[in-house]
C-alpha cells in the first residue's frame, strides 16, 4: 500500500539536502530513507539543532537504521528472542516523546504488511492500546497509527489478530478511524484513516462491523467530495470493499444519501484515471448488491447517460470500461421497456463500440455484454443488437482481431443468432454467414471451446453471484456419488434432475466410499472427478450402453457406438438421458472425458434430425468396416454382369439383427431390484427376421440402377434408425443444456476432438505452465527431483499424475494453456515421512521436504497408485 506524504516546505527541503550529504557518507543507500524519517518527525528548529549537534544526530541516525532493519526483515530470518527484542524496542519507542513514537508507529505500519510480523504485533496489547491513543495525537502520529491498525487487520477479522479486543473494544478502533475521517483538518490524515477502513473492509466480518458502526458509511461518503484525488480514490475503494462483502445487501449501502451522486460526480469530473476506475467499481458493486433496484435511481441522476458519454469517447482504461459497460448492460435490460428508440440505439451503440476497439480485452467486455443482452429474452432487443447498422462491422473487427479467443467469442455469438438474422434480413444473413464462414476456419478449436462454454453458462447464470463454483451457495444441487456404485447412485440423483436446473442453480458432488463420506469442498475439482467417474461407467462397453467398433481383422478400433439393442428401452431411457446431461455438462465446463465416439454419433448430436444427405457411406466405415467395404468397394468394383448376379439375391431389406450389430451374445443391461442399487447383467437372445428398408422392400429385388438407393437406405438404417430411440433420449437431455444453435461454429470432428482431449503430456509444456509458491523456488533441490521423477514416467503414468493433481484424465485441446489455471507447487510443512497431497480444485501439489530422490519417487509412486488414489 503506498504511503502518501504531505508536501514539505522549501526551507525543510534545503535542510534535508544538507542532512543527506552528511548521512550519505556513512549510510549509503539508506540515507534517503533516514532523511525522510527525520524530516517527517522533526520540526524545522529541531532539524537545525541536529545539524549543529553531531552526537544527537548520530543517535537519531542509529535509531532510524535499527527501525529500517526491522522493517526490511521477515520473522523467518530472526530468532524468537530477536523478534521479541525488536517489538520491545518499538513498544518503548511508541511510549516515548515525539518524534520517536511517530517513527515507531510508521515502522509498525510497514511491518504489519507482513503476515509473519502481523500476528506477533497483534499479540501485544500494549502496542495496540498505544496505537489507539495515538489516533487522537498530532497529524503525523494519528495517520501512522491509523495505517498501522488497518494493516494489522487486513484480510482477516480484527478479533483474530488483535488479542484482547474484548477489553480494548473493536468499536474503539472503528470510532477512532471514523472520527479522523469526519473531523481531522489534515487531508493526509483523513486519507490514511480511510485507507485503514478500506483495509479492514477487505474482510467480511470487519466489513459488517463497519456497517454496524454509526456514521462509518456516511464518513466514507464525505470522502467522495474530498478536494484531493487520493481522498476520492480511497473513499470509493473503501465503499467498494464494504459493498463487496455485503453480498446479500443486508446493510443497504446503496441507500446512503449522497453515495451515488458522489460516485457519479467523480466519474464526470475527476481528471484521475484511478479515481474514475474505483468510482465505477463501487457503483457497479452497489448496483448488483441491491438486485438492480437502484438502476432507475441511477438513470434519474443521469448516471447511465454520463457513462455512455464517457465510454463513447473511447479514452478510458480497461478497468473503467469493464465496470461501466456492465452497468450500461444491466440498465439496458432493466429499463428497456421505458427507453425511447433513440436511447436504445445509443446504449446498444456504446456496447457495440467496444467491439470495434483495437484492445482485445475491451472487445471481450463488449461481447459479454451483448451475450447477456441476447440471452435475457426481452422482446425486441435482438434487432438492435444484430441488425444495428454497425453490428456486422463491429463483429467483423472482433473476429479479425489479434486475439483468437475474442474472435471465437464473436463467432460463437454470431453463429448462435444466425437463424434470427435470417428470418429478419436476408441480405444481412448472407453477409453474416459469409463473415462467419471465412473467420471461424482460422479460429483455433481451443478458443471455440472456451467461447462455447461461456455461451452455455451465460444462458443460465445471468447474475455472476450465482456460480457453480460457490460451495457455500445454499441453493446449489448437491449429489452424493458412491465410489463403489457410481452408476446406481448417479441414476438416483443426476438422472432425476432437469438439465436446466443443474447450471441455473449450480451443482456439486460429494463422494462416499464404503459408507464413509470423503472430506472436501467442491470448488471445481470434485465436479471434474464426478463427471469423469460417471462418464467412465456410461461409456464402458461391458455395461452394455455402448459397443466397441471393429475393423475387418475383428480387432477393436478404439471407437464406441451406441448399442442398438431395443430390449428394456424404458429402463435404458434414464441412462441415455443421463449420458446426454454428462456430455453437455462436460462441454459447459470444458472438461475432456477421453471418449471416442463414431462420427455418426456426433453428427446426430450436432444436426438433430438426420437425413441421408448428412450421413454418408464413409461414416459407416467407423461403425462396421466390413459392411462398408462390401457396399462401397467390393460391389461397385464388379462388372455389370457380375453385379447383377450378386444383387439377384438381395432385396430392399436387412436382417433386423445382423451379425455386425453386436460384439457378443451377452449384452449387459441394467435392471433395478426393488431398492437395491446393484446392477445385474441380463442375457439377450438373438432373433433374426427381415426388416424392409422401404414399403414392400422385402419383395423388391435390388438392381444395378437401384443400388445407390439401396446403399443409402442401409446407411440410414444402420447409423440412424437402429439407434433412433436411444439418440432421441440422449439428444433431448443434451440440448436442454446446449441448444443446437450454440453449435453452429463446430463440426462433428470438433466435438469429437473436444470430448476426447489430448492424451500426450509433454514435460516441456508442463514445466512452462507451473507456478511456485512463496516457500519454494524453481531452482530448489526438491523441485529438481520432482521434474526428474516426472521425466522418468511413461506417458500413461504422466496422465495418471495429471489426473491425481487436477481431477481430469487428459488435457483439453490446447494443452496445459487451456486448463483454466496453472498447476502450483508449494512446500508442505509436513515431515519427509508424509505422502504428497493435492488440492484438485486449485491444481495445487504440496511437496514435503524429502531427503533424497529415491524417497520422493517412493512416496509419489505410492500416492498415485490405485489403492490410495482419491481426491484430497
Amino acid at each position: 500500500m503506498p504511503i502518501m506524504r504531505a508536501a514539505r516546505p522549501e526551507a525543510k527541503q534545503r535542510i534535508g539536502d544538507r542532512l543527506y550529504s552528511i548521512i550519505q557518507e556513512r549510510q549509503g543507500k539508506l540515507a534517503a530513507k533516514i532523511v525522510g524519517m527525520l524530516l517527517e518527525g522533526f520540526s524545522e528548529p529541531d532539524l537545525e539543532h541536529l545539524l549543529t549537534n553531531e552526537h544527537q544526530l548520530n543517535e537519531e541516525v542509529e535509531s532510524a537504521v535499527y527501525l529500517l532493519k526491522i522493517q526490511d526483515s521477515d520473522t523467518s530470518d530472526w530468532s524468537r528472542l530477536e523478534c521479541n527484542r525488536a517489538l520491545q524496542e518499538l513498544e518503548y519507542a511508541l511510549y516515548s516523546e515525539p518524534p520517536h513514537c511517530a517513527n515507531a508507529s510508521w515502522s509498525i505500519a510497514d511491518l504489519a504488511m507482513l503476515s509473519s510480523w502481523r500476528n506477533l504485533i497483534g499479540g501485544r496489547a500494549k502496542i495496540i492500546r498505544r496505537l489507539i491513543d495515538l489516533l487522537d495525537g498530532n497529524p503525523w502520529e494519528s495517520k501512522n497509527a491509523a495505517l498501522c491498525l488497518g494493516n494489522l487487520c487486513c484480510d482477516c477479522p480484527i478479533n483474530q489478530v488483535i488479542i484482547g479486543t474484548t477489553t480494548i473494544g473493536t468499536r474503539t478502533i472503528f470510532s477512532g478511524l471514523v472520527r479522523l475521517v469526519l473531523h481531522s483538518k489534515d487531508e493526509t490524515t483523513k486519507i490514511f484513516a480511510c485507507l485503514a477502513i478500506n483495509n479492514l473492509a477487505c474482510n467480511i466480518e470487519n466489513a459488517h462491523n463497519i456497517c454496524l458502526f454509526p456514521f462509518a458509511i456516511p464518513a466514507l461518503v464525505t470522502m467522495l467530495s474530498n478536494a484531493c484525488e487520493e481522498g476520492k480514490q480511497c473513499g470509493s475503494l473503501a465503499i467498494a470493499n464494504v459493498a463487496a462483502n455485503d453480498q446479500h445487501n443486508i446493510f443497504r449501502i446503496g441507500d446512503q444519501p449522497g453515495l451515488f451522486q458522489g460516485l457519479l460526480q467523480i466519474i464526470r469530473s475527476s481528471d484521475c484515471t484511478s479515481s474514475r476506475e474505483t468510482a465505477a467499481w463501487a457503483l457497479a458493486i452497489c448496483i448488483c448488491n441491491d438486485e438492480l433496484t437502484n438502476i432507475p435511481r441511477i438513470w434519474e441522476l443521469g448516471g447511465i447517460h454520463c457513462l455512455c458519454d464517457v465510454l463513447a469517447k473511447r479514452s478510458e482504461s480497461e478497468r473503467f470500461v469493464q465496470y461501466s459497460i456492465t452497468i450500461v448492460q444491466l440498465a439496458t435490460e432493466i429499463l428497456w421497456e421505458v427507453l425511447s428508440k433513440n436511447q436504445r440505439y445509443l446504449q446498444v451503440e456504446v456496447i457495440l463500440g467496444n467491439l470495434e476497439s483495437d484492445n482485445a480485452n475491451l472487445q471481450e467486455y463488449g461481447l459479454h455484454a451483448v451475450i447477456s443482452l441476447a440471452s435475457c429474452e426481452i422482446a425486441g432487443i435482438k434487432p438492435f443488437l444484430f441488425l444495428h447498422p454497425r453490428s456486422l462491422a463491429a463483429f467483423s473487427k472482433a473476429m479479425n482481431g489479434k486475439s483468437k479467443r475474442t474472435a471465437a467469442i464473436a463467432a460463437q455469438l454470431l453463429g448462435e443468432n444466425l437463424d434470427f438474422i435470417k428470418t429478419q434480413n436476408e441480405d444481412k444473413h448472407f453477409a453474416a454467414s459469409l463473415l462467419l464462414e471465412t473467420c471461424r476456419k482460422s479460429i483455433p478449436l481451443a478458443d471455440k471451446a472456451y467461447a462455447l462454454a461461456q455461451s452455455i453458462r451465460k444462458r443460465f447464470i445471468s447474475n455472476e453471484k450465482v456460480s457453480t463454483y460457490d460451495s457455500t451457495c445454499t441453493t446449489s444441487i448437491r449429489m452424493k456419488i458412491d465410489r463403489n456404485n457410481v452408476l446406481g447412485s448417479a441414476l438416483k440423483q443426476l438422472g432425476q434432475i432437469n438439465g436446466k436446473k443443474l447450471l441455473s442453480l449450480g451443482y456439486q458432488f460429494e463422494f462416499t466410499n464404503y459408507g464413509f463420506k470423503e472430506t472436501g469442498l467442491d470448488y471445481g475439482g470434485l465436479r471434474r472427478e464426478g463427471l469423469r467417474l460417471i462418464a467412465s461407467e456410461l461409456f464402458e462397453p461391458g455395461n452394455g450402453f455402448v459397443l466397441p467398433c471393429f475393423n475387418t481383422l475383428d480387432s477393436e478400433t478404439g471407437m464406441l457406438q451406441i448399442n442398438p439393442s431395443k430390449m428394456r428401452m424404458l429402463e435404458r431411457k434414464q441412462v441415455y438421458e443421463m449420458m446426454g446431461k454428462v456430455l453437455a455438462l462436460a462441454f459447459a465446463e470444458n472438461i475432456p472425458l477421453g471418449i471416442s465416439m463414431t462420427p455418426s454419433f456426433w453428427k446426430i448430436i450436432l444436426l438433430g434430425s438426420i437425413s441421408q444427405e448428412h450421413l454418408t457411406i464413409e461414416d459407416l466405415m467407423y461403425v462396421d468396416e466390413q459392411l462398408y467395404r462390401s457396399l462401397a468397394i467390393r460391389i461397385p468394383s464388379l462388372e455389370e454382369q457380375e453385379m447383377r448376379e450378386v444383387l439377384s439375391c438381395i432385396t430392399f431389406s436387412v436382417p433386423s439383427r445382423s451379425q455386425s450389430d453386436f460384439s457378443s451374445d451377452a449384452i449387459a443391461l441394467y435392471s433395478s431390484h426393488g431398492d437395491s442399487n446393484f446392477i445385474t447383467p441380463v442375457k439377450e437372445r438373438r432373433e433374426y427376421k427381415e426388416s424392409p428398408l422401404k414399403p414392400g422392400g422385402d419383395e423388391l429385388q435390388v438392381t444395378p440402377g437401384g443400388y445407390a438407393e439401396y446403399r443409402n437406405l442401409v446407411v440410414q438404417k444402420r447409423l440412424f434408425d437402429d439407434v433412433k430411440q436411444q439418440m432421441d433420449f440422449l439428444c433431448q437431455a443434451f440440448h436442454d443444456i446446449v441448444p443446437d444453435h450454440l453449435l453452429n461454429c463446430f463440426s462433428h470432428g470438433d466435438l469429437q476432438s473436444l470430448m476426447f482431449g489430448v492424451h500426450e503430456v509433454q514435460i516441456e509444456s508442463m514445466m512452462k505452465h507451473v507456478e511456485y509458491g512463496e516457500s519454494i523456488a524453481e531452482t530448489s533441490q526438491i523441485v529438481q527431483w520432482f521434474w526428474t521423477y516426472v521425466s522418468s514416467l511413461s506417458n500413461q503414468r504422466r496422465l495418471e499424475l495429471l489426473q491425481w493433481i487436477t481431477g481430469i484424465t487428459c488435457l483439453p485441446i490446447g494443452g496445459f494453456s487451456r486448463l483454466g489455471r496453472r498447476i502450483k507447487l508449494v512446500q508442505d510443512v509436513a515431515g519427509p515421512d508424509r505422502l504428497p497431497t493435492v488440492s484438485t480444485c486449485t491444481f495445487t501439489l504440496h511437496l514435503p521436504k524429502y531427503r533424497s530422490f529415491s524417497q520422493l519417487k517412493e512416496k509419489f509412486d505410492l500416492a498415485t497408485s490405485d489403492y490410495v488414489f482419491g481426491i484430497v
